[in-house]
């Protein structure tokens, strides 16, 4: 574009990231508040403003969410930690997730 007779600007990216976009209404993400919520989370979607690794899965077409234990501020510095708490509800939602897709159920329902 053009600004004046003598500026002009060109944009380029050099080294981008790929979104994650899935809708919160996707059957995968209320799956996944319903088991948060029944291992004692609040099920709230969030939006991040980092990098991980679901923006090309969902690019490629395949319908990903990013979700993990632990708090991001606590990531990646130098006292990295994850309280054993929750990494078992982490494990107990992924686990759950996955068995409920496959027909059974570990909650008994």
């Amino acid at each position: 574009q053009q600004l004046g007779p003598e500026a002009t600007f060109r944009i380029v990216e050099t080294n981008g990231f790929l979104a994650l976009d899935i809708p919160v209404e996707s059957p995968l993400v209320r799956k996944l508040q319903k088991v948060v919520r029944q291992a004692g989370g609040s099920g709230k979607p969030q939006g991040v403003s980092y990098f991980a690794d679901t923006g090309p899965f969902t690019a490629g077409g395949i319908t990903s969410v990013l979700f993990g234990a632990g708090n991001i501020a606590q990531a990646h510095t130098a006292d990295e930690y994850l309280e054993l708490d929750q990494l078992y509800r982490a494990t107990e939602v992924i686990l759950t997730l996955l068995t409920e897709n496959a027909g059974r159920s570990i909650l008994g329902e």
